[in-house]
């Protein structure tokens, strides 16, 4: 006679399943954030090529502005006047491309390609790094450091990064460096502190896109809003 399970059997089979799953679970969610920032560390270094054949088709220059993802798909570049009403660089205005295509699109494909997000940033919807905008976050979600107001071409030796002294005025940081930072995994929006947004789980860590192609691990405290510090912060990642 064919013997069967009994209930008790089964329901200890079904317990040393569950405690099994259990104990996998956390390590698979671990695993699967890992991959993620593996995703976001390739997608900046694809980033970085398209930035380079874009600096061959223009002379040698690149462009990162500030304003959140946008630059990334931005057909134009900002047209900026001075108190005459004439633009302030002669890049104002004109097309990025001839053909009016977006910045990055010619070298990265269409602009709601997943290479244009980083799928490990996650964002608190009641903050205000949460787009609420037009560009949308699925869509991209990596931003510059340029200044989005004076935001124009310049030669890799140029590129600088955006800041404020005590008085609030610009400067641009790292200009006399030759390693510089260039693009972040995580985009912001006016108001905002980086206390206010959840990024690669909570962990605090981004990943930093440098002017030589690699892609270091950015740590920056949440709820740090003071301009010289992050400046500490990044210069460490940096090694600095």
């Amino acid at each position: 006679m064919k013997q069967k399970f009994t209930l008790i059997e089964l329901l200890v089979v079904v317990a040393i399943i569950g405690i099994l799953g259990s104990l996998l679970l956390p390590s698979l969610s671990k695993a699967r954030m890992t991959s993620r920032i593996a995703v976001c560390k390739s997608n900046l270094k694809q980033v970085y090529t398209a930035q380079v054949l874009f600096a061959d088709d223009n002379d040698d220059m690149v462009f990162t502005n500030n304003k959140g993802p946008e630059w990334m798909t931005l057909t134009k570049f900002n047209k900026n006047f001075d108190s005459d009403g004439l633009p302030k660089n002669k890049y104002a205005g004109q097309f990025i491309h001839s053909d009016g295509s977006p910045f990055l699109v010619p070298y990265l494909g269409p602009s709601d390609s997943a290479v244009y997000a980083c799928p490990a940033t996650e964002i608190d919807k009641t903050s205000d790094y949460y787009p609420t905008n037009k560009w949308g976050f699925k869509d991209r979600s990596y931003e510059g450091f340029m200044d989005r107001n004076s935001g124009y071409p310049v030669k890799w030796d140029e590129v600088y990064a955006l800041g404020f002294d005590s008085a609030s005025i610009h400067t641009r940081l790292w200009a006399e460096k030759t390693r510089k930072p260039f693009v972040i995994d995580a985009f912001s929006q006016s108001g905002g502190l980086a206390g206010d947004s959840k990024f690669h789980n909570n962990t605090g860590n981004y990943n930093l896109l440098v002017t030589d192609g690699s892609v270091v691990k950015y740590y920056l405290p949440y709820s740090l809003a003071d301009t010289a510090a992050k400046k500490m912060y990044m210069e460490a990642a940096m090694g600095y």
